[in-house]
């Protein structure tokens, strides 16, 4: 069994890989109102994205929420500067 210590370098794959679960696990509550979600993502998202490599967020995090009957989202998600 691999050990996931502090001290583990991962390669390009693996980092996309985790923030991708990260990013999909901070916004899974989706009985909390916006304003909640967003402060807990705010708090959570530079502790989270630390673990993963040399990572920081562009903007935001911003929580958005597609309107219904729309063909498109309301927003974009916020990105992340990887490394480099």
């Amino acid at each position: 069994m691999q050990d996931f210590s502090a001290n583990m370098v991962l390669n390009i794959y693996q980092q996309v890989f985790g923030l991708n679960a990260s990013a999909n696990y901070l916004a899974k509550k989706t009985n909390e109102t916006l304003e909640k979600m967003q402060a807990e993502i705010e708090e959570a998202l530079p502790k989270v994205i630390a673990t993963f490599g040399s990572w920081t967020v562009v903007w935001g995090p911003v929580v958005w929420q597609a309107q219904t009957g729309l063909a498109t989202p309301s927003g974009p998600p916020p990105p992340l500067r990887g490394p480099g």
